[in-house]
């Protein structure tokens, strides 16, 4: 009975010992696996394809001009770029725009068309209504919040000129 006893007690040792050593050589090989979804188009930009009649601009109100300036006449732009329908993981947009701008004042937009020396300032409203934040410069990214995944681009400019000197009449294009 006591030999019984003793080999109870020997199995029963063996077996917490095996038990304690086991958790001591725990497996250490795992699987982690992450799961996501690709979706085609996280946002949509309306009004992509804007033409904007700047009607008939008279040479002779640029000719009077120095250094940039628009005359009261001068047609001001205004559009917007609607960004809408964003996932809820998208917070921000960057908008980087390209364009030939002056080799001087990089927000000036140089005209493709025929008529030389009329830019458009992407920084003014007016004469007077100038703000450095609403300047575009081809290849400077501006960043937008989205609310509610959504947000207005604004494109804003005036006609401008560098010198009167060098102005010709012709097309504006831009």
């Amino acid at each position: 009975m006591i030999e019984m006893k003793n080999t109870k007690r020997l199995f029963l040792l063996g077996a917490v010992m095996a038990v304690m050593s086991s958790s001591a050589f725990a497996d250490t090989t795992g699987t982690q696996t992450f799961t996501a979804n690709i979706v085609a188009n996280t946002c949509t930009i309306a009004n992509l394809q804007q033409n904007v009649d700047l009607g008939n601009v008279q040479k002779a109100d640029y000719e009077k001009l120095t250094g940039w300036q628009s005359p009261a006449s001068s047609p001001v732009i205004k559009v917007n770029f609607d960004v809408t329908g964003c996932g809820n993981g998208v917070t921000k947009v960057k908008v980087t725009p390209t364009f030939t701008g002056d080799s001087g004042v990089s927000r000036m937009v140089v005209n493709s068309g025929t008529a030389k020396d009329i830019y458009v300032d992407t920084a003014k409203l007016s004469n007077t209504d100038f703000d450095s934040k609403r300047a575009w410069n081809s290849g400077t990214a501006k960043e937008f919040t989205l609310t509610n995944g959504a947000v207005q681009v604004p494109v804003t400019g005036v006609l401008s000129s560098g010198s009167a000197a060098g102005i010709t009449a012709g097309t504006l294009d831009f």
